[in-house]
């Protein structure tokens, strides 16, 4: 027994040094990255909380997503237990897509041209109250990093907004939270229960509707009855 375990344990090992060899040596990996990747390698769930242990990252969310979006790595984030889990898939990559960032040129242009107020709750920036500098249509479904898409989001639209795309295969360019200002002004309601928002999300890709579009199917349904 302990041979067989030392044996799927020598073997997991090489498999993993030769994937980092052929897959990591394209580029230069920061050393939390690597580290990482290692803790995701073999398929196997990963929590969030182990992660953050691990690493010793608070951000270590956005180094995966660096790591997926970017890089191309096929990292998969699920629930388990409303907790958030990940996992690398498998060996194969996607061709890497640089993140470019905001000059602070091109900042100031977007502070100028644009309304100091969230794009989605019309919320008031402050000092304390900064802007997020957010891309209406993710780098990971193809949105390009120039000025034309972005947009000013509070923190909190921000991450809901996150949320709501992660996984989404709609169409951005008709989405309201990509463009709101082609939209009547809406309610934005955020859901804390993951488990919840979850069955929501479920219910409205078996519908092929965004979770907007099924709520509001919910509401014109209700009424009517």
């Amino acid at each position: 027994m302990y041979k067989a375990i030392y044996k799927l344990r020598y073997a997991l090992l090489r498999n993993y040094k030769l994937f980092r060899q052929d897959s990591m040596s394209e580029e230069k990996l920061s050393k939390v990255k690597r580290f990482i990747l290692k803790l995701l390698w073999g398929g196997r769930w990963v929590s969030s909380a182990k992660l953050l242990k691990e690493t010793q990252q608070k951000y270590f969310d956005r180094r995966i997503r660096e790591l997926r979006d970017e890089l191309g790595y096929d990292i998969e984030m699920g629930f388990q237990k409303g907790e958030p889990h990940y996992r690398l898939k498998s060996k194969k990559r996607k061709l890497a897509k640089v993140r470019t960032y905001l000059g602070s040129k091109q900042k100031k242009e977007l502070l100028e041209n644009l309304p100091s107020l969230c794009a989605l709750c019309g919320i008031k920036f402050t000092q304390k109250k900064q802007p997020v500098f957010d891309h209406r249509i993710p780098l990971i479904r193809g949105g390009p990093g120039s000025v034309a898409n972005y947009q000013l989001l509070c923190h909190e639209c921000n991450n809901q907004k996150r949320s709501q795309c992660r996984g989404c295969a709609l169409n951005c360019k008709k989405c309201y939270l990509a463009f709101p200002e082609k939209y009547p002004p809406a309610i934005m309601v955020r859901i804390t229960s993951k488990p919840l928002l979850e069955k929501i999300n479920l219910h409205a890709k078996k519908q092929k509707l965004s979770i907007e579009e099924y709520i509001i199917e919910l509401l014109k349904n209700e009424r009517e009855n």
